[in-house]
């Protein structure tokens, strides 16, 4: 069958251009592209790619990994290197957060974590930390309401409010929220603005630099005992910021 699919897509490559927008006949390439990735196939990919296969795009609903995800999952150098000169995205996420390089560093993939390696770059920070290494940390929830939050037990400082602002239009210093006690509307423990009584949601960093990198603790509550809690280390390799020794979840 794949054998059949391969001189379709090869044929189509030939009277085809190239694509630069997400179509359907993405969807109907992918399972190939993973096929063809997962045995080092590297002209059946490039084929591909000139048949509609974007190359940043989900290959599997589930995990929602892409080409590089794969490639660097079964450990193929060539086809990492042959993605890459094509405009992969190396810092593109799965649904799990993850990006390539997790998958190379978990799986102990060393010549795929050598390529992904990125440059060093000017260093900006938001609140005395590595925006880099924010990004890593926060991994912010959709939410469309209201977030006080705190830094290390205290309001966020102005630039870290701004950072979050990206993410949620209304952020405010985490000293501006209470527990409203209040049967009425079912609204019992509901957190609220001090003064305007508008709901919202609680999101609290702490992070602390050590020898390694930093250790880090994010608590976002939308209830008192509704959010989730997670904590671990952050290190730097091949350019990246790394997470490891994570707990937490849901509550």
């Amino acid at each position: 069958m794949y054998k059949v699919v391969c001189k379709i897509v090869l044929a189509l490559s030939t009277i085809l251009p190239a694509r630069s927008e997400p179509t359907d006949d993405h969807g109907m390439l992918a399972e190939t592209a993973e096929w063809a990735i997962g045995r080092g196939n590297i002209s059946l990919l490039e084929a591909l790619l000139q048949a509609g296969l974007q190359i940043d795009e989900p290959l599997e609903d589930a995990l929602e990994y892409g080409c590089l995800h794969f490639a660097a999952l079964y450990n193929k150098p060539r086809v990492v290197d042959f993605l890459l000169d094509n405009g992969a995205d190396a810092s593109v996420r799965a649904t799990s957060g993850d990006r390539p390089i997790d998958l190379a560093i978990q799986y102990a993939h060393r010549s795929v974590c050598t390529l992904l390696t990125q440059p060093e770059k000017e260093v900006s920070r938001v609140a005395g930390v590595p925006k880099s290494a924010l990004e890593e940390i926060a991994r912010l929830p959709k939410y469309d309401g209201i977030v006080f939050a705190s830094l290390n037990g205290q309001d966020a400082p102005a630039d870290l409010v701004k950072w979050l602002q990206q993410a949620w239009k209304d952020v405010r210093p985490g000293s501006h929220a209470e527990m409203s006690d209040s049967e009425a509307d079912g609204e019992t423990g509901q957190i609220r603005d001090q003064q305007s009584l508008e709901p919202g949601a609680k999101y609290s960093l702490n992070i602390s630099e050590t020898d390694t990198g930093f250790e880090w603790r994010v608590i976002f509550l939308q209830a008192p005992l509704a959010g989730f809690r997670q904590e671990g280390r952050l290190r730097e390799e091949y350019g990246y910021w790394i997470r490891s020794d994570v707990t937490g979840g849901d509550f």
